[in-house]
């Protein structure tokens, strides 16, 4: 009840002020939900938790569903397997084997898993991660039936949602010494449904290099050039099986591609938040004595890990977790401090009020942007991640973006005490001057005859849900979180931590005939399963 009246509180308070939502990149405004005073508390309601009692090791990363068998199988980094948990009783979900990659030669980390039918599919690295790596298929008892090599660093793994085809995002990152970096690629496999007739000829692998760059994309590296920084992140693929949409995060970009002609058509800029306007504005500080929401001369650069589309009246729109990411590799590092940095005095005549820890002088920013003009001075601000997420069309246009919703959601039902923790800490701000909640993680479930985003957030955790039935008016719908703030993070009564990836399983494929959302969560090696739409 204590967490229903906060929530119903706050969407009034953001009903009453954010009314529109401003982006640099694509000059247009974008009206925010007329209200949302209708939160639901109860939308989300937690059934069971499977630990795996490994605590930050990676053990619960990427979660599937095999319908058919009442299966969740989720990858565990620490133990380099895929675990298999029957859910037929949701409220007890029970561990009932493991598969393991041993057999192949040179394999390293399982990275992603998905499922279509019976058959998994698994992205494993290589053990050099730089080498190429692999697509590994197994059937539903763990039995490996194939494995085929594909590009450097596999990190993401997903089939179309007709099951023509298969699409792995081979992120390419270099080695710590920067000397080694790899071309990012994606492969693309047409199947069948026949296992046993593919071959590495079926690989079709997509490159970046020569794709012309609409917008201001990110290539940063050092000594970079296109075909290696480039770094597939995540796929989404359309309703009709026609198109897939791949996150460059750290180039602050999305790519589309053509699966019929299996080719690349764009690669977009996403542009950048201005968070000195109206409804966008953030808590910069942990050392400004509480919250403060708040405007600043920043420009956030949205850099989507997750993505998903979704389908409205035949047109396909994409949703981004806006999570933000530098690099960091050895001695090369692209992040700073504003209070580091030389400010031009034209573009911020306050410099040295901002640059104070109190204000945004500890704000994390990227140190390889915003010197415009190449005069060793900083023009404009540009920090990692939006703390939102974000609606496009299928042309990468801004349909919706949620501004400050989250933190204020956060400040609202979580409290001060506790606001902008990490995942692995209980200290206050503690992620203020970084990158705030951190959305990590989409994905989108239709209920009724309503279609809903659950959006992940990383550092404090807990799922965000917006009603995305209409794509332009989102509606912010519930906010829950499984997590004890007054435990020890490393203890089983700390709750989840951590939140990486989410599937939602529609009534007619759960056991149980309601809808349910598993979570995964790689700090605290958990995975929580939760009903959906039981109010």
């Amino acid at each position: 009840m204590k967490n229903a009246i906060w929530i119903l509180c706050v969407v009034f308070l953001i009903s009453a002020c954010h009314q529109e939502v401003t982006t640099v990149a694509q000059h247009q405004v974008n009206k925010q939900p007329k209200s949302m005073a209708g939160a639901k508390s109860s939308f989300l309601q937690l059934a069971g938790t499977y630990r795996t009692g490994k605590f930050d090791e990676s053990a619960a990363e990427v979660v599937t569903h095999i319908p058919d068998s009442n299966l969740l199988v989720f990858t565990s980094a620490s133990e380099n397997s895929l675990v298999f948990l029957d859910i037929s009783n949701p409220e007890k979900p029970e561990m009932v084997r493991k598969a393991t990659f041993e057999q192949i030669p040179d394999a390293g980390g399982v990275n992603s898993v998905a499922a279509y039918g019976s058959v998994l599919v698994a992205a494993v690295e290589n053990k050099h991660k730089q080498a190429p790596g692999f697509i590994v298929f197994l059937d539903q008892k763990g039995k490996i039936l194939k494995h085929l090599q594909v590009g450097a660093l596999p990190d993401m793994v997903t089939f179309s949602p007709d099951g023509r085809y298969i699409l792995v995002a081979n992120e390419g990152e270099p080695d710590h010494s920067y000397q080694n970096d790899p071309i990012g690629s994606v492969s693309l496999i047409e199947w069948k449904g026949a296992v046993n007739e593919l071959s590495e000829e079926s690989i079709i692998t997509l490159t970046f290099g020569d794709v012309a760059l609409d917008g201001p994309v990110r290539i940063s590296g050092p000594n970079a050039n296109q075909s290696t920084d480039l770094e597939p992140e995540y796929i989404a693929v359309s309703a009709d099986s026609k198109f897939a949409f791949v996150t460059l995060q750290e180039n602050n970009a999305i790519a589309k591609i053509d699966l019929e002609n299996k080719q690349v058509i764009f690669i977009k800029s996403l542009g950048f938040s201005d968070h000195s306007q109206k409804g966008f504005a953030f808590d910069a500080s942990k050392k400004d004595g509480g919250v403060h929401i708040k405007n600043w001369p920043v420009k956030g650069m949205p850099m989507p890990d997750g993505i998903a589309a979704f389908d409205v009246d035949g047109k396909t729109y994409l949703i981004t977790a806006n999570e933000g990411d530098g690099r960091e590799y050895g001695d090369y590092e692209d992040e700073t401090k504003v209070k580091k940095i030389t400010l031009d005095p034209v573009q911020f005549p306050n410099a040295e009020w901002l640059q104070k820890e109190e204000n945004i002088g500890g704000l994390v920013i990227s140190s390889v942007d915003g010197d415009t003009d190449k005069d060793g001075d900083y023009d404009v601000l540009y920090s990692f991640g939006t703390r939102s997420f974000s609606i496009w069309d299928a042309d990468l246009n801004l349909v919706y973006d949620s501004g400050q919703i989250f933190e204020q959601v956060i400040e609202g039902v979580i409290g001060k005490r506790y606001f902008n923790v990490s995942n692995d800490k209980n200290k206050p701000e503690g992620r203020s001057p970084k990158k705030g909640p951190e959305p990590e993680g989409v994905t989108i479930g239709k209920v009724g005859e309503k279609q809903f985003a659950f959006i992940l957030l990383e550092r404090v955790g807990g799922i965000m849900v917006f009603d995305i039935t209409n794509p332009s008016e989102a509606q912010f719908y519930d906010y829950q979180n499984n997590r004890n703030f007054e435990a020890d993070p490393k203890s089983a009564e700390a709750g989840d931590l951590g939140p990486e990836t989410a599937i939602f399983i529609s009534k007619e494929k759960s056991p149980v005939g309601e809808a349910l959302l598993a979570v995964a969560n790689e700090v605290s090696g958990t995975v929580s399963i939760y009903y959906v739409g039981t109010n």
